[in-house]
């Protein structure tokens, strides 16, 4: 494991960029491992809303650097992911706990390969329960919000958009405190 001093000598842009790297890989992975389906992943300025119906899922790290990925998916891709990864009929998943307890594993499985990145790096961190939320226009408006990067990932004629965001705490090491990046609202947007 490198020691700590190695993210000090990784400017915050630098970290930013190498935990987006590392997502793409894990995103490459999840989608190749459990869904045998291939994607391809381009840089976006911004995210983009949209009139349709949306699944939002975000999943946060705490720690010696804080920061959330926020995963928006068209519902109906959403409900067919779940659907192979829960190994049911398209028509036997319903909406409710147990579809957003899937989704919520999927976005550990994504996220969790960046956390254990940057607890490598020096900034110990711990992830936080996933969100799921249904709706429609949702993006996510994160508070104090200082170093994002904006992917989207292509697969077949399905598109998913990633955020990251992550800002260095300002609380010790080891503190518990959720800092303000968490603090966003995931607001639907008509």
């Amino acid at each position: 494991m490198p020691s700590p001093s190695v993210s000090f000598k990784l400017s915050a842009s630098q970290l930013l960029d190498k935990a987006a790297e590392l997502l793409k890989t894990s995103v490459t992975d999840v989608f190749d491992t459990i869904f045998a389906m291939s994607v391809t992943i381009h840089k976006l300025q911004e995210i983009y809303e949209s009139d349709d119906e949306f699944v939002a899922v975000s999943v946060g790290f705490v720690g010696g650097i804080s920061g959330v990925v926020y995963m928006y998916l068209r519902e109906p891709f959403a409900d067919a992911l779940i659907t192979r990864l829960l190994m049911s009929i398209e028509c036997g998943i319903d909406e409710g706990e147990m579809m957003a307890d899937a989704l919520g594993e999927l976005g550990n499985m994504i996220v969790g390969p960046v956390k254990s990145y940057l607890s490598d790096m020096g900034f110990p961190c711990t992830l936080t329960l996933p969100l799921v939320v249904r709706g429609n226009g949702l993006l996510a408006d994160p508070v104090g919000a200082n170093d994002r990067r904006a992917l989207v990932i292509c697969c077949g004629d399905e598109t998913i958009q990633l955020e990251l965001i992550l800002k260095p705490s300002r609380k010790p090491q080891g503190s518990s405190c959720v800092t303000d990046i968490l603090a966003g609202q995931l607001a639907a947007r008509s």
